[in-house]
């Protein structure tokens, strides 16, 4: 037996592994990064305690209007407590669907409490005036502290969690259609002290920073998205590699990085909106909305109709260009030494065209605009509520959103990118059914916020 041989015998799987983890930095990087958020998001789901938490809130309206309360002041009574806020549509439908018919069983049960309590940035005019020209009777109240938000994890809303008279958590559930029946059955079984205990999900704001981050890339307004963006990519693609290597990882990693910078572009925005003109940003959040829709629909007309825009977007693009030369010596080498750090290879701009990357970078601002319409209001109250730690920590978690962010959106693109030569010639065959069927979604999305403006806001 030679040398080599008795040598291959003492290689292990685990060699095996080191060395395809040295050839593929990126992929490794990239890979742990999304384990890391992907486990921190399955913590989340893990039950902690049965107690429901204590939070101080502002009651809005009635008798007992503008005072502070404190949730255990209503032990002894069975607390249906609806974490919502007035910008978020799908809180509108369980009010509507569950609390008005829960409100009129329980009107008159002294041993039962409804509480619609906001945690988003309302004020006590606005959440009144909701209420009022809705014709919602119940309580309504003021997460003031946040506190609210950060322990029963209020980035998840619309969330109805009932509490039993010994205060104890009995039902906790997100989502956009919460059966009444459900809700009916725990509340009787909690006013005879037969209802089972529920763990509360995890409500730290840092792990709350990171669904952040997913929700801005899931976002119903902007998720519809996506598939424009992949024929918006292999349409530009010189060429294909047909897997995920280090080729693949050399041209999508800029491309993929781009498109994320533009999503983070508009909540750096609202993020410095939202920390230094907090109070402005609640009023212009309602007015954002049928904008940020007027404009979608208008692109997804522009692209079902074929309509050339060059000669309105090339002097836009001329001095944008400009201006972005001026800036390219300070920003443009600490990046390409971080992108040169990650894939360990040297990566220069210039030898990628300039219309391709900030082609992408524009189509992330479309998509962080959009997933805006959707996500500013919690988005800006998760930083309202970090605002109580120190500004570090308030930095450090809008850092923990942006890299969920983008970390979603450079491994969508890579998966992209490695897609077969079959595919992308086939895409690059059907340009014109992608483009309107492109078109048809932003016109769907542009709708949707325009509707959700009306429904929830006119």
């Amino acid at each position: 037996m030679s040398d080599d041989t008795s040598d291959d015998q003492y290689y292990s799987n685990w060699d095996m592994v080191k060395a395809r983890a040295s050839a593929n930095p990126q992929i490794v990087t990239l890979g742990v990064v999304m384990i890391i958020i992907i486990s921190i998001l399955g913590f989340t789901m893990m039950g902690g305690s049965s107690t429901a938490p204590d939070f101080e809130a502002q009651w809005v309206g009635g008798e007992n209007d503008g005072e502070v309360f404190k949730l255990s002041d209503l032990q002894g009574k069975v607390v249906i407590l609806d974490l919502m806020a007035t910008t978020c549509s799908p809180c509108k439908d369980i009010a509507d669907d569950m609390l008005v018919p829960l409100h009129e069983k329980y009107k008159d049960d002294p041993g039962v409490v409804i509480i619609s309590l906001s945690v988003g940035e309302d004020t006590p005019e606005g959440l009144l005036a909701y209420a009022e020209d809705n014709g919602y009777e119940w309580t309504h109240a003021l997460d003031i502290n946040k506190e609210a938000f950060e322990a029963y994890n209020g980035i998840k809303i619309p969330k109805v969690v009932i509490i039993d008279p010994s205060g104890d958590l009995v039902y906790e559930k997100s989502s956009n259609r919460i059966p009444l029946q459900e809700v009916e059955d725990t509340v009787s079984s909690a006013k005879s002290g037969l209802a089972d205990t529920v763990n509360l999900q995890s409500g730290s704001i840092w792990l709350m920073a990171i669904g952040a981050g997913v929700l801005s890339f899931f976002s119903p307004c902007s998720f519809p998205l996506l598939p424009g963006y992949v024929s918006f990519y292999l349409m530009r693609k010189k060429e294909t590699s047909g897997g995920l290597n280090e080729k693949t990882m050399r041209t999508a990693l800029p491309a993929g990085l781009a498109a994320s910078a533009g999503i983070l572009t508009i909540f750096l925005g609202l993020a410095i909106l939202g920390i230094f003109f907090s109070e402005a940003i609640r009023e212009m959040v309602p007015v954002l909305i049928p904008i940020t829709g007027a404009v979608i629909l208008v692109m997804g007309i522009i692209m079902l109709a074929d309509i050339d825009m060059s000669r309105f977007t090339y002097p836009i693009k001329e001095k944008f260009g400009a201006g972005a030369k001026k800036l390219k010596p300070i920003f443009v080498p600490p990046i390409e030494k971080l992108l040169s750090f990650i894939t360990r290879k040297p990566i220069k701009f210039e030898e990628n065209e300039d219309s391709e990357l900030m082609g992408q970078y524009l189509y992330g601002l479309g998509y962080g605009a959009a997933s805006a319409g959707c996500t500013a209001p919690v988005f800006i109250a998760l930083l309202v509520a970090s605002m109580s730690y120190t500004l570090f920590n308030t930095a450090l978690i809008f850092l923990l959103y942006a890299v969920t962010t983008a970390a979603l959106m450079v491994t969508f693109t890579l998966l992209v990118a490695a897609s077969q030569d079959t595919i992308v010639n086939k895409m690059r065959a059907s340009t014109g059914l992608i483009k309107k069927i492109g078109g048809a979604v932003l016109s769907v999305v542009g709708l949707y916020l325009v509707y959700q403006y009306i429904t929830v806001w006119a």
